[in-house]
Order: C-alpha cells, then sequence, then structure tokens
C-alpha cells in the first residue's frame, strides 16, 4: 500500500488519561516516568482466578461503565483544548471521531460531547484507525475546509473488553510479566494545511499495511506489516529513515509487537542504531486502543514545545492485534 502525503499543520491540542488531565502535564509525567497502574478489584472485581487485574486508570472518574468512562475522558480533552481555542470556531469546524466499537449508546453518548454533532464523522476501529481519521481531514482540508477536528477516544477498562483481554491471556499479572495493562484515554487535534509560511508540528504523511501475524493465528512473526507501512511513510515524507530522530509506538512489552518491531527497525535502516530512542507511552498509561497515535502526536508536539525532543522528525507506530499497521512522520518546524 502507498503511503499519502498529507501536510498538515497541528494547531491545537487536548489530552486526558491517566497520568494528566491536560496535555502538557500527562506528558511532563510521561517524561518524568510516572505510571499509574492500579488493582482493579473496586472497578471490576476480581478474576475468575480470584486474582486482581491491573490497569491504568483516571482515579477522579469515579464511574464503573466503560461508556461513562469514555464519556468522561473525552469531555475533559474536549475542554483542555477549548483553552487554547474559540469555542465558536470549533463549534463551526468538521470533525471526526475515532471509537474502537460501534456501541449505539456509547456512540451517541460520545457524539452529544462534539462541539457540533451535524458536522461530525465518526470512525470506528483499532489503534491505527486514529491516524487513517488524519488522511480524512487532509482530504476535507483539500476540498475547502480551513481546520478539522479529530479526536480518539478508547477505554479497555469495561467489564467485556477485560473478559476478552483475559480469555485471550494477554492481561499483565505474575504468570504473564510482557502482558498488556489495559487504559483509558481521549485525545483530540485541531489541524489545518502546512504552507511555507507554518511552523510547529507537521504531520507529514501516513501509511497503512496489514500483519499476516496476528495474536490470533500461528503465523510466524516477520514483521512484513509494519515495515511496509514504515517504508512507504518514509517515501510520501520524502524522509530516509536514518534521518529520523526517534519514534513512539503503541505497544509496551508483549512478545509479538516488540519483535515485529525489531525485525521492522532492522530492515529500513541501512545502518543498525541500538541507541535509537523509542517512546512507548504505554508504559504508562497502559494500552489505550484507538487513542493511541493521538496520544503520540500530542507527546511529540509537547517534547517539541518543552525543548526535550532527541532531533525534529519523529516516526510514529501503531501496531493493533488484529493485523492492521499504521505510521506517520511528523516533524518540527520552525522559522527562528
Amino acid at each position: 500500500m502507498s503511503g499519502t502525503a498529507l501536510g498538515l499543520r497541528v494547531d491545537a491540542v487536548g489530552l486526558c488519561c491517566p497520568v494528566g488531565m491536560y496535555a502538557e502535564a500527562a506528558c511532563a509525567a510521561m517524561r518524568a516516568g510516572i505510571a499509574v497502574i492500579d488493582e482493579l478489584d473496586e472497578l471490576v472485581g476480581l478474576d475468575a482466578d480470584g486474582e486482581s487485574i491491573y490497569g491504568s486508570v483516571l482515579s477522579v472518574v469515579d464511574a464503573k461503565s466503560q461508556r461513562d468512562r469514555a464519556t468522561a475522558h473525552l469531555e475533559r480533552a474536549l475542554h483542555d483544548l477549548a483553552r487554547r481555542v474559540p469555542q465558536l470556531a470549533l463549534a463551526r469546524c468538521p470533525a471526526i471521531l475515532v471509537t474502537r466499537d460501534g456501541r449505539p449508546k456509547t456512540e451517541r453518548a460520545l457524539l452529544d460531547l462534539m462541539p457540533n454533532r451535524d458536522l461530525t464523522a465518526t470512525l470506528r476501529g483499532g489503534s491505527q484507525t486514529a491516524f487513517e481519521a488524519l488522511v480524512a481531514a487532509a482530504r476535507w482540508i483539500a476540498e475547502g475546509s480551513t481546520h478539522v477536528l479529530v479526536c480518539a477516544v478508547d477505554c479497555l477498562l469495561g467489564a467485556i473488553e477485560l473478559h476478552a483481554l483475559r480469555r485471550a491471556g494477554r492481561l499483565r499479572g505474575p504468570g504473564n510479566p510482557h502482558g498488556i495493562i489495559p487504559g483509558e484515554a481521549a485525545a483530540c487535534l485541531l489541524v489545518s494545511a502546512f504552507d511555507a509560511r507554518s511552523e510547529g508540528l507537521e504531520v507529514v504523511s501516513h501509511a497503512g499495511a496489514h500483519e499476516p501475524a496476528t495474536l490470533h493465528n500461528d503465523v510466524p512473526v516477520r514483521g512484513v506489516g509494519l515495515t511496509e507501512a514504515i517504508r512507504s511513510a518514509l517515501v510520501a515524507a520524502r524522509v530516509d529513515m536514518d534521518r529520523v530522530d526517534w519514534q513512539l509506538v503503541n505497544h509496551a512489552d508483549e512478545t509479538l509487537f516488540v519483535k515485529e518491531h525489531d525485525m521492522a527497525l532492522a530492515r529500513v535502516l541501512r545502518a543498525p542504531r541500538p541507541d535509537m530512542p523509542t517512546w512507548q507511552s504505554a508504559q504508562f498509561i497502559g494500552d489505550v486502543g484507538a487513542a493511541s497515535g493521538f496520544v503520540e502526536i500530542i507527546w511529540a508536539m509537547q517534547a517539541w514545545a518543552r525543548g526535550y525532543a532527541p532531533g525534529q522528525v519523529a516516526l510514529c507506530t501503531c501496531s493493533d492485534p488484529s493485523g492492521p499497521r499504521a505510521a506517520v512522520v511528523v516533524r518540527n518546524v520552525s522559522t527562528r
């Protein structure tokens, strides 16, 4: 699959996750290595074996249902964004809402929070879907929209989600130290066209692919899907991997994703770079599903704004357990 040049400028962001209810606080916490990992006994009870389930939870949200927790996060992320952008401007702005599933009640509750429901489209899918929303946003801007609001929200702490993770043997625990920590987050980006006079964060390109090896089959892990996504995104951005300063990924320590990432990196680099920084937000806020990609972009943006980024070009990737892979190239542009 070929990559797509996007040329999007990120004008404002909003973020709510277990380590912070606004972007600056959350990214500062992740930079400091602060992780929020708690027992979920009060939220979902013990598992079938009487053992605690662990997750990354925003403690100030006392709701127990997945729907209520997701809406609480989106409300706070939009509030964070609205601190930077006039509410009237957001109300006139076309928008895309990204969610993991199509549960009607959850989707309606989330749509009711958007600045203008009538101008909001929905995309449903896994961790790669937020990056796909950026392609749609770029198309709308090319067709005449000045700005597009893209929001992604997910909560893996509902009983159904946790049961599925437990049945798949993916939850972290004494017998599975490399399992995932389920988390929750909402992340919003306000984007416009990036031009020669722009500065700040540019989302340069996007590419997607499919990985044959998943957690649900016995196909050997070769990292072909992630390799294809990365290569195509780099070609569309006209950037060589050796010029990428660091990468942000959506996985933590699950063996399949670590292995495929190492394989993909070995294929796209001309020379080994064992010291290439890799930032993993899942280590601090858990797996946040459909919101993962935007968390990566917001963290990169904050790193450039606060002066601790390893360089001017970053690669963001998302690997979904069901097979989709996606990559975007982002860069910091300064006219000073």
